[in-house]
């Protein structure tokens, strides 16, 4: 069984090798565990603090493509990497990678083909409210387009089987989290929620920096992704 952590990165020198750092090496149930980071284009030491912290491969970009292009970049990556399992998780620190362990545990126990790790049913250290609001309306859309009563649709900390990784089609321009839950629901994949802990941010949000403009730029793509996702899968639920 191979573990793959993937962690898109843009301009993340001060952070990513802590991050690395923190990811656990050994995991019951789990022969390999290695590190892939998607550096989109950063125009600081993002690889270099990478590769030596002991990432396994790095992967970089020639320009900026921002999120949903570096999660399309990772899981393809991934794949190749022969993953069976795949992690991905944020560059910034905010996430306690130790958590690593209990978000593939129901993966492991085929209980799950993908596990979000949810801040809301955890522990929160620090959300600004624009940024806590921003969740909130776009978990919400995802709960009706999804069917799946997900009570953190922006959580960047996820687990993915093989076949569900394989299966995904990500459209979207702007980030992945929502589009996924839509397609594995919709297409009758499992999903489960874990409680993690999330902690405070050291500088600004690199995703959401206001967020009625956010949400004009990703309900459309979310409005389309449902759209798509219901004349691909319908069959699954006949």
């Amino acid at each position: 069984m191979k573990l793959v952590v993937m962690i898109p990165a843009y301009n993340e020198e001060k952070t990513v090798g802590k991050v690395i750092d923190e990811i656990p090496r050994r995991i019951e149930g789990v022969d390999i565990i290695e590190v892939l980071v998607i550096d989109d284009g950063s125009v600081d030491n993002t690889r270099q603090v990478a590769e030596i912290a002991g990432a396994n491969l790095v992967v970089s970009h020639s320009n900026n493509k921002g999120l949903a292009a570096s999660f399309r970049t990772g899981l393809k990556t991934a794949l190749r990497m022969k993953a069976d399992i795949i992690v991905n998780t944020d560059a910034d620190l905010q996430y306690d990678q130790t958590q690593i362990r209990q978000l593939v545990r129901p993966i492991l126990s085929n209980k799950a083909d993908m596990v979000l790790g949810s801040r809301f049913k955890g522990y929160i250290e620090e959300m600004p409210t624009r940024k806590k609001l921003g969740n909130i309306l776009a978990t919400f859309v995802t709960r009706i387009l999804s069917g799946f009563n997900t009570s953190d649709a922006q959580s960047g900390f996820r687990a993915f089987t093989r076949e569900l990784a394989s299966s995904l089609k990500i459209t979207s321009t702007k980030t992945y989290v929502q589009e996924t839950i839509v397609r594995a629901a919709r297409c009758g994949y499992r999903i489960v929620e874990i409680p993690i802990t999330f902690r405070k941010r050291s500088g600004p949000s690199r995703l959401i920096k206001s967020i009625w403009g956010y949400a004009l730029r990703v309900l459309p793509e979310l409005i389309s992704c449902y759209i798509d996702t219901f004349r691909a899968c319908r069959h699954l639920n006949t």
